[in-house]
C-alpha cells in the first residue's frame, strides 16, 4: 500500500471506511435486546410458589439452623494492600469463625503479599477452623479457585475477591437462605455495594441468568458435577461461563440483594480498566460462539467492530486486537462445545458487552439500608387476582429495607382474606394488615389503605406490579432533603391470560424515555410521568393534603402527585427499581390508551384549577 500514489491511497481509505460503516450498520440489527423473552419467562416460572418457598420464609423469620462448616476461597495476586481489611472484616462478621476454613491461593504475587500473610498466619490460625495457604503460578482467577474446590470437604464454598469487606450478617444471611433452598440451586450471589451490579434478576424468585463471582456462595457438589471453571478463560467471563454451565445442567442460580458485601471495584464511576476491557472483548466473543444463536454471533461481530472504532488510544487498540486474536485462536474449542447444549433454550441473554439486559443506575451509590422510620406499602386488590397479589407481596417482603409494613386493601370484597391469613401464618413476624375498602373503586381502596397505615413514609404498589429488592432503600436514601422521591420503572409489556392463577407472559422490559426525564413541577402539571409504584413520600404530605380525590376514577395518582408537588419538594432517583405492566395485545393496548385519554381531560382540568389556586 505504501507504493500507491497518495491520491489513490486516500481514495482506498475512504472506500474501506464506507464499507466498514455499511458492515457495522447491517450487523447492528443483530445486537438487539428483544431476544430474552423465553429466558425471562424461564426465570419467572416459579413465581407462583415463591412467597411460601422455605428459603424466603427462613430468611424473614430468621429461622435458627445448624450452621454448617464452610470454606472461603480467595485468589491473590499482588494483593498486599487489601489483606488487612479483608481479614479484619471476616473476623468481625457474625458467622462463627470456628466453622470457617480459609483457603488462600496465591497466583504468583511479586509484591509482599506472601510475606504479609505469613506474618498473620499464626494469629488467625487460632481464630478460624483452618487456614490454608497455597503458593501457585498465575493460572487465572477460575483455576485458582479450582484448587480450593478440589481440596474442600465442606458443602459450600464462598468464592470472594480480596478487595472486599464483609458486612456483619451477610454470610449468615446467605448461608441461611442457601441451607433452606432447594437442592437444584447451585449458587447464591451477594449484592455488591457501594455500586450494585445492574444486571436483571427476577425480583420475586431472585433467580438470575448469571452470577458475578466477586462474592458468591457455591454448592460444592454442583460445582464438581459440572466440571468447575473453564480452563480457557483466564479472567473476566469465567463466572458467566460457569453460570451458563450450571443452567445448562438444570441448576438454578440466584441473586441475594439483602446479603451485601463492600467491593472496592471502582475508584470512581468513570474509571477505565484496561484488563477488564480486554477480558470483556475476549469473553463476549467466545461465549457467543459457545452459547449464542446465530444472531448473537453476528451481533458479537458488530460489537468487535464498534470496540475497534471507539478505542481511545493506541494502547486500547492493541489490547482489543490482542483479545480478538486470542478469541479467534480459541474459537474452534468453544464452537465444539456447542454439541453439549444442542436443543436447549437460550442460556445467556447477550446484550451489548454484557450477558443480560441491565437496570439503569449502575453508579447510584448504595449502602446498607438504615432504618429511618417505618415504610407502609399499600397494595390495592380485588376478587380474582390472588395469583399476582401474592407475587407483589413477595417483592415487598424481598425488600432490603428493614422496617416495612404491608397494607392489603380489597375493593368491596373479602375474597382475599384467606390468602392473606396464609401469608401471615408463614410470616408471623412481618406486619401485614388486611382490610376491605370503605367504598367502591380504586380511589376508595387507596384512601382506606392510607388511613390504616402507620408508616412515616408511604407508597403504593398495584397488585400486578412488583419491586426490585432495593426499591425502598434506594428511595429512602434519597429522601433526606425532599418530601417525595421516585425512581425509574420498567414498562413490562405482558400478555395476561389469568390473574387468579398468575398465568401471563412477559415479552419486553423497557425504560420509557417519557418517564426518565429530569423532574419538573411545571411538566407534572400537564404530563403524568410518575408511575404510582415508583414513588415514596413522607406521611406529612398525606396528613396535610389528604389522599386521592374521591371524584376521580382514573389517573387519581397523577392528581395526587400534582397536589403534593404544590406542598413539597420532589426528586428523581435515576435507577430502575420497579416494574409496572402494560398489555402487549394491540386490542387491549388500544382500549387502555383510549380510557386513559378519556380520563386525561377531566384530570387535567382538576390539576389546572389546583395550580391556579395555589400559585
Amino acid at each position: 500500500m505504501s507504493d500507491f500514489p497518495k491520491q489513490k491511497r486516500t481514495t482506498l481509505k475512504r472506500r474501506l471506511a464506507r464499507r466498514r460503516k455499511k458492515f457495522a450498520k447491517n450487523l447492528a440489527k443483530f445486537n438487539t435486546s428483544s431476544r430474552h423473552i423465553d429466558l425471562k419467562s424461564g426465570l419467572a416460572k416459579d413465581r407462583r410458589n415463591t412467597l411460601f418457598h422455605p428459603a424466603h420464609i427462613a430468611r424473614i423469620n430468621k429461622t435458627d439452623f445448624d450452621l454448617p462448616n464452610i470454606t472461603i476461597s480467595v485468589v491473590l495476586f499482588n494483593s498486599s494492600r487489601w489483606i488487612e481489611k479483608f481479614l479484619n472484616s471476616l473476623i468481625n462478621q457474625s458467622y462463627p469463625t470456628n466453622k470457617i476454613t480459609i483457603s488462600l491461593v496465591d497466583n504468583g504475587s511479586t509484591d509482599n503479599t506472601i510475606q504479609i500473610l505469613e506474618k498473620k498466619l499464626d494469629a488467625i490460625q487460632s481464630i478460624f477452623k483452618d487456614v490454608v495457604l497455597v503458593r501457585n503460578k498465575n493460572v487465572g482467577y477460575g483455576r485458582g479457585h479450582d484448587v480450593t474446590f478440589m481440596r474442600t470437604v465442606d458443602d459450600y464454598v464462598l468464592v470472594v475477591n480480596v478487595d472486599t469487606e464483609f458486612t456483619v450478617h451477610c454470610i449468615v444471611e446467605s448461608v441461611r437462605y442457601a441451607y433452606n433452598d432447594y437442592s437444584n440451586v447451585a449458587a447464591w450471589e451477594f449484592c455488591q455495594i457501594p455500586y450494585e451490579h445492574p444486571k436483571y434478576y427476577d425480583a420475586i424468585t431472585l433467580e438470575c441468568t448469571w452470577n458475578s463471582h466477586a462474592c458468591v456462595l457455591i454448592r460444592t457438589s454442583a460445582y464438581l458435577d459440572v466440571g468447575g471453571y473453564h480452563t480457557k478463560i483466564f479472567m473476566y467471563g469465567e463466572d458467566v461461563e460457569l453460570s451458563a454451565r450450571f443452567r445448562s445442567r438444570n441448576y438454578k442460580i440466584k441473586y441475594l440483594p439483602f446479603s451485601q458485601i463492600i467491593h472496592y471495584s471502582y475508584a470512581d464511576e468513570n474509571e477505565f480498566k484496561l484488563l477488564q476491557f480486554r477480558g470483556s472483548i475476549y469473553a463476549t466473543t467466545v461465549l457467543r460462539l459457545r452459547y449464542g444463536n446465530w444472531r448473537d454471533i453476528l451481533g458479537g461481530a458488530y460489537l468487535l467492530d464498534r470496540a475497534l472504532v471507539f478505542t481511545q488510544n493506541t494502547e486500547q487498540l492493541r489490547t482489543a486486537l490482542s483479545a480478538i486474536k486470542e478469541a479467534i485462536l480459541k474459537a474452534p474449542f468453544f464452537l465444539a462445545g456447542r454439541l453439549l447444549t444442542l436443543g436447549q433454550s437460550r442460556i445467556i441473554a447477550f446484550h451489548d458487552f454484557d450477558y443480560e439486559i441491565a437496570r439503569a443506575g449502575s453508579f447510584i451509590t448504595v449502602g446498607q439500608p438504615k432504618d429511618v422510620g417505618m415504610v407502609s406499602i399499600i397494595i390495592r386488590t380485588m376478587k380474582g387476582r390472588s395469583g399476582v397479589l401474592l407475587q407483589s407481596i413477595a417483592s415487598a417482603i424481598n425488600q432490603t429495607y428493614p422496617n416495612i409494613e404491608i397494607i392489603v386493601v380489597e375493593d368491596r370484597n373479602t375474597s382475599q382474606a384467606t390468602v392473606i391469613d396464609k401469608v401471615r401464618q408463614a410470616y408471623p413476624n412481618f406486619p401485614i394488615t388486611y382490610c376491605q375498602s370503605d367504598g367502591a373503586g380504586r380511589v376508595a381502596a387507596g384512601n382506606t389503605g392510607l388511613a390504616r397505615s402507620n408508616g412515616e413514609f408511604l407508597m403504593f404498589l398495584d397488585d400486578d406490579d412488583y419491586l426490585f429488592g432495593d426499591h425502598v432503600a434506594t428511595n429512602i436514601n434519597a429522601i433526606s432533603d425532599v418530601d417525595l422521591t421516585y425512581s425509574y420503572a420498567w414498562d413490562v409489556k405482558t400478555k395476561i391470560d389469568d390473574l387468579e392463577n398468575a398465568d401471563y407472559f412477559e415479552q419486553e422490559f423497557e425504560l420509557r424515555e417519557y418517564f426518565s426525564r429530569d423532574y419538573s413541577r411545571e411538566r407534572l402539571r400537564t404530563e403524568n410521568f410518575i408511575p404510582i409504584q415508583a414513588a415514596l413520600f413522607r406521611r406529612r404530605l398525606y396528613d396535610e393534603l389528604g389522599g386521592f380525590d374521591p371524584s376521580l376514577d382514573m389517573l387519581e395518582d397523577w392528581n395526587l402527585w400534582v397536589r403534593y408537588s404544590l406542598g413539597g419538594k420532589f426528586k428523581l432517583v435515576p435507577k430502575t427499581t420497579s416494574c409496572y405492566r402494560t398489555p402487549v395485545e394491540n386490542e387491549k393496548k388500544t382500549a387502555r390508551t383510549e380510557s386513559l385519554d378519556n380520563a386525561y381531560a377531566e384530570v387535567y382540568e382538576v390539576n389546572r384549577r389546583l395550580w391556579e389556586k395555589n400559585l
